[in-house]
């Protein structure tokens, strides 16, 4: 019996447990399910972009020489720069558009200098997005204590872009 009197008071007790873990579940599981909803909602977003970057022309020629130009305008030595790799422009989907990447590897003093440079590069490069970023600290006494590497790219319609120099010169 007295075993009894026990059950029937410890039930309840772990019943209220068990009721109140499962609305911490419940919660947990409610706030996980809006944050899947609204990324969900920011990559419906970026998908529909692609109207936008349609319309894109292709880059300027000499990805170089414009890394270079923009880590001057950050301030930055452009000897910093030690290998930009530019693939061919790829074919995408039907074929209207071309994407291009390119691997660029700098060595810097500050993750500032970094910061500085993508600031000056997004706004002088509209054509060239940066879609990744990886910053290493070198690990070597001597020389910037950074290794940043990144890959840009563009995408692009596939005409070509008009020539920069089109008219003739007259002797």
């Amino acid at each position: 019996m007295t075993a009894l009197a026990a059950a029937c008071i410890c039930a309840p007790a772990l019943g209220w447990r068990a009721l109140s873990n499962a609305r911490a579940e419940l919660s947990a599981a409610s706030t996980l399910h809006g944050e899947t909803i609204a990324n969900a909602r920011k990559l419906d977003g970026l998908s529909r972009r692609r109207a936008v970057l349609s319309d894109q022309p292709r880059p300027e020629p000499d990805l170089v020489s414009r890394i270079g130009a923009q880590m001057s305008g950050a301030g930055l030595d452009p000897a910093q720069v030690s290998r930009v790799n530019v693939s061919a422009p790829q074919p995408v989907g039907d074929g209207a558009l071309r994407r291009q990447t390119a691997g660029v590897t700098m060595s810097l003093a500050t993750p500032g200098d970094l910061a500085r440079w993508l600031s000056a590069w997004s706004v002088a490069e509209p054509a060239w997005t940066v879609v990744s970023v990886r910053l290493d600290r070198a690990g070597r006494s001597s020389g910037p204590p950074y290794t940043a590497a990144l890959t840009l790219e563009s995408l692009h319609r596939s005409d070509a872009p008009a020539a920069a120099n089109s008219a003739k010169v007259r002797p």
